[in-house]
């Protein structure tokens, strides 16, 4: 048995950009990535990665999924994860609560292709997003103010978050 610690409100953050009954059911889900010791999340418009803690290192990659956010007031998140009895797990006021978690089945995109590591930001002459995109990240993590930087003409457009400095996005451009 593993245990993944992470913020709350950076769970939120997660799962605001959790695809809902998307075709590509891999995308319903969070990806716990081992090797990086992030999750992340997408819905094919916009990504969501943060680091976790973990209790020992973890043998597999694994998406699951859930719709329950967690309470703005709950500080951290666990992710107990146990062979076919995976939970999350958290306290709030002082209450223990949980819930099982689904494993989804598939393969996750390989999402560091579009991170934007070691891109740097270009003129660009106009790039259109959806900015409910950034909303949605900001508003789960209870903060306002975004940094964007723009890696390239219509490439991805990363998000940073200076009240929330290990949360890091990404955001795909539309035609203008």
């Amino acid at each position: 048995m593993s245990i993944v610690k992470i913020k709350g409100n950076y769970f939120n953050a997660l799962l605001a950009n959790v695809a809902k009954n998307d075709v590509r059911y891999y995308l319903d889900g969070i990806y716990l990535d081992h090797e990086e010791g992030v999750m992340v999340a997408t819905d094919g418009h916009a990504m969501t990665w943060v680091p976790f803690d973990t209790t020992d290192e973890l043998s597999e990659s694994i998406i699951f999924s859930t719709t329950k956010p967690v309470a703005k007031s709950v500080d951290y998140v666990e992710i107990w994860i146990e062979s076919g009895a995976d939970t999350l797990r958290w306290l709030q006021r002082g209450e223990s609560h949980q819930i099982g978690l689904t494993r989804v089945d598939g393969k996750f995109p390989d999402w560091k292709r579009v991170r934007g590591d070691g891109l740097n930001g270009v003129d660009v002459s106009t790039v259109a997003f959806n900015p409910n995109l950034v909303s949605r990240t900001s508003k789960a993590l209870g903060i306002d103010g975004v940094a964007l930087t723009f890696t390239r003409d219509l490439g991805p457009i990363k998000v940073e978050y200076p009240k929330a400095p290990d949360v890091h996005s990404v955001v795909m451009p539309m035609r203008a």
